[in-house]
């Protein structure tokens, strides 16, 4: 956000533009929320003149499938990618509230089914397991730890070891991180097999 932020102040504009949707009356940011918060932050800062509109383009035909078409492509294999967790949770969203189905989804992100079936079922057991767990202290970097054991392998190496998905979510506790790389996920079965690592 800070260099986006650095980014827009130095060029005293946008170098790509906001798209908006037109419903009605009213107008609706599809892609480019943040560069919005920017604009809105350095107008309440400066009072400047230039921040008060931002360069947009309008789309007046579009309807909701059509803005998460834009977003899909934008932020999942697009140049403005999203973090691992910005990924999941969109996609948990998307597909569990009925607005897409998988396979739409998986054709507009050029047939990555295999991934965004990861993805979800990472956001699932992190708003399962960790969430609850973290409350406030919520890290979204730890994601993809949740993303890492989703292998089968590694799910079921836990279950053989006599841990939980609790338990996994207990390591990536933020006051007491027992996995602190990520690397040490993909190792997990190198250090249950370590009496003294485990």
């Amino acid at each position: 956000y800070n260099s986006l932020k650095n980014s827009i102040k130095a060029n005293g504009t946008l170098i790509n533009r906001v798209l908006l949707g037109k419903y009605d009356e009213r107008y609706r940011v599809i892609e480019g929320n943040t560069r919005l918060a920017i604009y809105n932050e350095l107008y309440q800062e400066t009072k400047d003149n230039r921040w008060k509109s931002i360069p947009a383009e309008i789309d007046n035909n579009i309807d909701e499938i059509g803005e998460h078409k834009i977003r899909l492509q934008a932020h999942l294999v697009g140049v403005r990618e999203w973090s691992p967790f910005a990924k999941g949770k969109y996609l948990y969203e998307l597909v569990n509230e009925n607005k897409m189905t998988l396979d739409e989804v998986a054709g507009i992100c050029g047939d990555q089914r295999n991934k965004i079936s990861l993805l979800i079922k990472a956001y699932e057991d992190f708003k399962e397991y960790y969430m609850p767990m973290a409350k406030d202290d919520m890290n979204p970097q730890r994601f993809s730890a949740f993303v890492e054991i989703q292998n089968p392998r590694r799910k079921q190496l836990l279950i053989n070891q006599k841990f939980s998905m609790d338990d996994f979510a207990q390591w990536n506790n933020p006051h007491n991180l027992k996995i602190t790389k990520i690397v040490h996920v993909r190792k997990l079965d190198q250090i249950l097999s370590n009496p003294e690592a485990k």
